[in-house]
């Protein structure tokens, strides 16, 4: 029987493949019936994505989180939102299909983080690794920050699609090969994204939001957004 470190409990917990196996099924089933109450009230503009998430559900990934992760000494954390504005009042933002089992595996800590990254090396670095877009550093927009202790500090960053030098990363259903955590990236209009994204991952709508909304143009269009709670420990 193989055994398993949880990387981010302090203390080392350990955790066996019969217990991931039990948490990857409980999330699983948790999961669609998300799903499914979405699809019995309604609640997408997209009706194609009701398939399209129970499809990454079976394929392992029971989350859609915003792009990002954290610096090696796990001192701070970079999330970023790649985004596109339809000029009117809609967002559409790139999101990764998320596994939540792969991190209770010590195997999954990637040797692509570097000592001494600064929270934006780290958000153009995860920008590759889970979007496979290439940003550079004057093109992100610092969207706010959260002070989640005095050792841990969480950035969210934006990046306009005109400044993405490539398309998203392409993987025909499989697993990423850089950070297993994640899928293929997808785009999803911002109202049905606050539908299915990870409540962690809330804090970061608001602050773009928040962010955006100093423009008028792009009142209307991050309303869903301010509405969205703050981070949750």
């Amino acid at each position: 029987m193989k055994i398993h470190k949880d990387p981010d409990s302090g203390p080392k917990r350990m955790k066996s493949d019969a217990e991931i196996k039990k948490i990857a099924s409980e999330n699983k089933d948790s999961a669609l019936t998300h799903v499914a109450q979405l699809e019995n009230r309604e609640a997408l503009k997209d009706v194609s994505l009701y398939e399209k998430l129970r499809n990454l559900i079976e394929l392992g990934f029971d989350q859609v989180r915003i792009i990002g992760g954290t610096s090696k000494d796990k001192r701070f954390y970079s999330g970023i939102i790649p985004y596109e504005f339809d000029g009117k009042k809609s967002f559409s933002i790139l999101v990764v299909p998320y596994n939540s089992t792969v991190h209770l595996n010590e195997s999954s800590d990637y040797s692509s983080k570097k000592d001494g990254e600064t929270s934006e090396d780290v958000a153009v670095r995860e920008l590759y690794e889970e979007g496979g877009l290439i940003v550079k550093h004057h093109h992100l927009e610092s969207a706010g920050f959260l002070e989640i202790s005095s050792t841990h500090t969480r950035f969210a960053y934006a990046v306009n699609k005109e400044n993405w030098t490539n398309e998203p990363l392409k993987l025909d259903g499989s697993e990423n090969p850089i950070d297993r955590e994640t899928g293929e990236p997808f785009l999803i209009e911002g109202t049905d994204l606050c539908e299915v994204l990870w409540p962690g991952h809330h804090w970061m709508l608001r602050k773009f939001g928040e962010y955006k909304a100093i423009e008028k143009k792009y009142v209307d269009a991050v309303y869903p957004f301010l509405h969205l709670k703050g981070f949750q420990k």
